[in-house]
């Protein structure tokens, strides 16, 4: 019998792990949750639930809920397959979760050896928040109490340095993603501009400017990071093209 909310507190009581919960309405969101305005939300995980190409090995990803992560780099640091997020189904069919209630300790559900836990190594000894196993509440705990726990019950868990997603970072940083929000084109230029003159080596542009739901990514062709004279062309449907030099 997959374990409940109740059963994950009585065994963190079990094992004198200390712990807080903040009850408050379902979020289905990182958005949602922050819309809350909780008490600690900056200590509050972000969580992926990744699988490989193959559908072969499962991976739940805790990270810094205000970053996003390299999934390329992830990928080699784990020496995986190319990663990509797995389907509801999966999701239910081993955490017993719907998407909104991702959490790590969900994979104290999983059957043994198919889910791998991947941990920010950056936040060990620091008290993180994650849904317990619901999302109509946020626990708070050490992450290391919290991957002693999963050990335990035979779940792998990997503390790693989670490279994060630069392109995210400057997006977020140039106000892009608001100027898509708000059909704001004066802004996008310069963003974009400031995303290729600090030598990306490639990346990805979100395409869908309403940012409502999952959005199309379009691949930025680039030189070399040292060359200077990659640009870009906006039509009005913000597709973004490589334009050759001759061309400007």
């Amino acid at each position: 019998m997959r374990i409940d909310r109740q059963d994950l507190y009585a065994l963190l009581r079990a094992r004198n792990i200390p712990y807080e919960e903040t009850a408050h309405p379902a979020v289905w969101s990182m958005e949602e949750l922050h819309a809350l305005c909780l008490p600690g939300e900056e200590r509050i995980l972000k969580n992926l639930f990744l699988q490989d190409d193959k559908k072969r090995r499962y991976y739940l990803v805790a990270i810094d809920g205000g970053r996003t992560a390299d999934l390329k780099a992830l990928r080699r640091t784990l020496e995986s397959r190319p990663l990509r997020f797995a389907d509801a189904a999966d999701l239910e069919r081993l955490l017993g979760l719907l998407p909104g209630q991702v959490t790590p300790l969900g994979a104290l559900r999983a059957p043994a050896g198919t889910v791998t836990v991947v941990l920010d190594a950056s936040l060990r000894g620091r008290t993180v928040g994650v849904h317990p196993l619901e999302n109509t509440a946020t626990t708070f705990l050490n992450l290391d109490d919290l991957a002693a726990l999963l050990e335990d019950h035979g779940v792998p868990s990997l503390p790693i340095d989670v490279v994060l997603d630069p392109l995210h970072d400057h997006v977020q940083g140039h106000q892009v993603v608001a100027a898509l929000q708000h059909h704001d084109v004066r802004v996008l230029p310069g963003g974009l501009h400031i995303l290729l003159m600090h030598g990306l080596h490639s990346g990805e542009i979100l395409g869908d400017h309403g940012l409502e739901r999952p959005a199309p990514l379009l691949h930025i062709p680039q030189g070399p990071a040292e060359d200077p004279l990659v640009r870009v062309r906006l039509h009005k449907d913000l597709d973004v093209e490589h334009i050759p030099h001759s061309g400007v």
